[in-house]
């Protein structure tokens, strides 16, 4: 299955007009993503998403368009055979490295995320359970471990993995039946007690009863922020 086409969607929300998403340092953001789809003569497309908070989502999205130069034309079999080797094409960049963190990490980022997402589509397997059943060794294989190994080494890594492996099925059936555990954000730091209560209330409507706050300005507003969120939420 041969990759055809690269696009990147530019998509943004005006979420700044009733400050949501709001923190100590994103006073109004508007929450935005860029998308990229990876198309492929198979019939099948890649997806990934980045997530932005507005103004600056276009330098993503150049940056991708980019990058995505040097997949159009591979083959999804060269990225399931070794991925790390397509991480490490783009990281390693003779040129583009020297703009390593931030917009270039997302970018690449992007198209690597669009590819094991395509992997699993052509598996016909959800992403998670696609990673699950790949063997520890492979997995160990996927990772760059050459700003890693003063804390873990492949071998560690390995051992940990084998020993999971043990209770793995259980686990596993306990998460498909349970699904992983959820919160929703309804403390954003530009909101009012009052606007926070009618979230959390809507949000325990559906099921949620784990909530994120936000907090950083200052300790006294923070304490009174938090002991509000539990008097509304309970034990």
């Amino acid at each position: 299955m041969k990759i055809t086409s690269a696009k990147v969607i530019d998509v943004r929300v005006p979420t700044s007009d009733n400050m949501l998403g709001s923190d100590p340092f994103h006073k109004a953001p508007d929450y935005s993503s860029a998308v990229l789809h990876l198309e492929t003569d198979g019939g099948l497309r890649g997806v990934s998403v980045v997530f932005t908070v507005g103004a600056g989502t276009d330098w993503i999205g150049h940056g991708i368009q980019d990058l995505a130069t040097l997949i159009v034309g591979s083959t999804l079999e060269e990225f399931c055979e070794a991925p790390v080797k397509l991480y490490r094409r783009l990281n390693d960049h003779h040129q583009l490295r020297w703009l390593h963190d931030g917009v270039f990490r997302m970018a690449c980022g992007a198209i690597i995320n669009a590819m094991w997402d395509l992997w699993a589509k052509a598996e016909g397997k959800p992403l998670w359970k696609l990673l699950v059943d790949l063997k520890p060794a492979f997995v160990v294989g996927c990772i760059d471990w050459r700003n890693l190994k003063d804390a873990l080494t492949p071998e560690e890594a390995l051992k940990i993995l084998e020993k999971a492996g043990e209770t793995k099925v259980d686990r596993e059936e306990a998460m498909s039946e349970l699904g992983p555990k959820a919160y929703c954000t309804a403390g954003w730091l530009g909101l009012s007690d009052e606007a926070i209560l009618a979230t959390v209330r809507k949000l325990q409507g559906e099921g949620f009863d784990a909530f994120k706050v936000k907090v950083g300005l200052n300790s006294s507003e923070d304490v009174a922020r938090l002991k509000f969120m539990r008097e509304a939420i309970g034990e």
